[in-house]
């Protein structure tokens, strides 16, 4: 739905096929779209909805014989882009010949990837709320909520700004109750603010120590829940020197995991184990991952972990509504893995000139990275002659030399300059077309 609402807001007009009760249609009230109950791998419902005269289709059920069904029928009518979500690793090994062009899909999206992508690299920048990395990772843009014993509560916007230098990065964004704006000198931080800085990735830890975190290095990880999610992060992070356990109710499923970690322990227990948590130093731990198919037992968990001494817990949280919950409740972070397909996606619709495109949880807007092409109409453009719309911010420009600016008024455009933005979501369709020109080959 989040991606659909992304879509509506931008001006495109979007029909829905959806197969569900006519109770849970509801939800869509909200978003100014064509609702088609019905299944999408019937050719009749897709026809009905208007395949033949879209420009896309985007298959994200959580079928993936529906999506590649409804892939292969909308390129049989001509659609131009088709977008598939498929889980299956089976589908589309490397070395086979069977493609996901054979089914008419021009992008595919692997929900365990991205997912798994992004709990990553929460657990490399954990002690922000949100983090992403632009510019072939020589800028960090990070997000970080503001807790009641923060000795920046009650202080004015004015003393960030003046410790500058010791940050080495900028002030961007200040969320408070779901509204973002951008900071002026005169505002007051408040507990439970959510602040948003971009810096140079080398300067990260400068910003963290200011803003009164620890920057040591974490090891210790507890994962609850062994799924494909849960075991795609664990290889990716076995060899990064972290000790891992592993904790799943099913016994079969813990061969299976001890079987493919062979660096990891698994223990075969439930989320009720309190006292196997104890006994295996989980108040030691630096890290939590609840990682459950429940959205409430990980939230509950995570908190039990924090009170029992873990230092930061990572919940999965499906549901949007839970997210801002599960952060004013104590969880250091929350992973949605529909808006990190929703992210993968729009990316990918962006186009070529859109390097990375990070969508923010805590706030419903967008970071995206636009690299400057030779036939760019920004070249030679000073900013402060630039009249970008609402709810735009730029947040950094990296030159290809790499060096980093965050930019005043007076700063020019160059080519193949990394523009990294920061926009609210229905801002975006008026930031596009500015970025939209062909852009040169790029060496990063």
């Amino acid at each position: 739905m989040h991606l659909a609402k992304t879509l509506s807001g931008e001006g495109h007009e979007v029909t829905i096929v959806e197969k569900c009760p006519d109770s849970d249609l509801a939800i869509y009230d909200k978003i100014d779209c064509l609702l088609i109950p019905g299944n999408g791998q019937s050719e009749e419902i897709l026809l009905q909805a208007g395949v033949v005269k879209s420009d896309l289709l985007i298959a994200v059920t959580d079928n993936d014989e529906v999506n590649l069904t409804a892939a292969k029928i909308a390129k049989a009518y001509g659609v131009p882009q088709v977008v598939a979500r498929v889980v299956d690793t089976d589908y589309f090994k490397t070395g086979h010949k069977l493609t996901p062009q054979h089914f008419g899909v021009d992008f595919l999206v692997r929900p365990i990837s991205v997912t798994a992508h992004d709990i990553v690299n929460m657990i490399q920048h954990s002690n922000a709320t949100e983090a992403f990395e632009f510019a072939r990772k020589e800028v960090t843009f990070a997000c970080y909520t503001i807790k009641p014993e923060s000795p920046l509560v009650g202080e004015k916007m004015k003393a960030i700004f003046e410790n500058y230098s010791k940050i080495g990065g900028k002030l961007v964004s200040s969320t408070r109750n779901k509204k973002m704006v951008f900071p002026r000198e005169d505002m007051e931080i408040a507990a439970g603010d959510t602040l948003a800085f971009i810096c140079k990735h080398s300067s990260l830890i400068s910003l963290e120590r200011y803003l009164g975190h620890s920057s040591g290095k974490k090891k210790s990880l507890f994962v609850l829940g062994g799924g494909r999610i849960a075991l795609e992060v664990v290889k990716r992070l076995s060899h990064k020197n972290y000790v891992i356990k592993i904790i799943d109710r099913s016994k079969e499923r813990c061969e299976e995991l001890t079987e493919a970690l062979r660096n990891s322990l698994v223990l075969c227990t439930d989320d009720r184990d309190i006292e196997t948590m104890k006994s295996e130093g989980i108040a030691k731990a630096d890290f939590f991952l609840a990682m459950t198919p429940d959205d409430q037992t990980n939230i509950l968990t995570g908190l039990l972990a924090k009170q029992l001494g873990v230092n930061s817990a990572i919940c999965i949280v499906d549901n949007m509504d839970y997210i801002h919950l599960a952060t004013s409740l104590g969880i250091n972070s929350s992973v949605n893995p529909r808006l990190a397909i929703s992210s993968a996606i729009l990316k990918y619709l962006r186009g070529d000139n859109v390097r990375s495109l990070a969508m923010l949880e805590h706030v419903e807007a967008e970071v995206i990275e636009f690299v400057l092409g030779g036939d760019s109409s920004l070249l030679g453009t000073t900013i402060i002659n630039l009249k970008f719309p609402e709810g735009v911010r730029i947040c950094a420009i990296v030159r290809h030399s790499g060096q980093v600016i965050f930019p005043g008024g007076k700063d020019i455009f160059s080519e193949r300059d990394h523009v990294i933005l920061l926009c609210r979501s229905d801002s975006m369709s008026k930031v596009e077309p500015l970025f939209a020109k062909k852009i040169v080959a790029d060496e990063s």
